[in-house]
């Protein structure tokens, strides 16, 4: 099977060590119970079983699952496997890390598309990725949001912020 580029799984690293705030791959392997061999082993030889870490961390932090699975889509079908199928191959990758509930509403999707009615079937891919579009929009904003309020509570924490100190009042 086809693996993943170096220079994608490095993204995939960097991705994963913004999430946490981490600047060396030595702190996200800390931060994943791991030693850093195993992290520079996924880099260089592009490992599959590493990807099981790589939900994990996606689910414990709450964070997209999108450039993963994409990633193993990619690799799915760089080795020859049809979009559909990779798609099938990612999903049933990352099935064992969902919730009851999440698992509950992907069992429905499924449902929906791999159903007869293509109508159905092209509302609920239309709606899904509007939504998922939205979702991504939102989060960026999140996110600059925070970055903003980080970068503030440290000027202030310095001195340098607009904010006068208890006792300049």
């Amino acid at each position: 099977m086809k693996k993943i580029n170096k220079k994608d799984r490095k993204e995939i690293i960097e991705s994963m060590k913004k999430v946490i705030n981490a600047k060396k791959d030595i702190d996200l392997a800390t931060h994943l119970g791991i030693i850093p061999q195993i992290i520079a082993a996924f880099k260089r030889r592009g490992d599959l079983s590493f990807y099981k870490r790589i939900f994990e961390f996606c689910i414990k932090h709450n964070a997209s699952i999108d450039w993963p699975a994409a990633d193993m889509g990619k690799m799915y079908i760089g080795a020859g496997f049809s979009p559909d199928s990779a798609a099938e191959a990612v999903c049933e990758a990352a099935i064992p890390y969902c919730t009851p509930e999440e698992l509950k509403y992907v069992n429905m999707v499924l449902g929906v598309l791999r159903g007869v009615n293509e109508q159905d079937k092209n509302s609920l891919m239309t709606n899904i990725a509007s939504f998922h579009q939205h979702c991504q929009e939102r989060r960026a904003i999140d996110q600059g949001y925070l970055e903003d309020l980080k970068k503030n509570i440290q000027k202030q924490e310095r001195g340098e912020g607009n904010i006068k100190k208890a006792q300049d009042c």
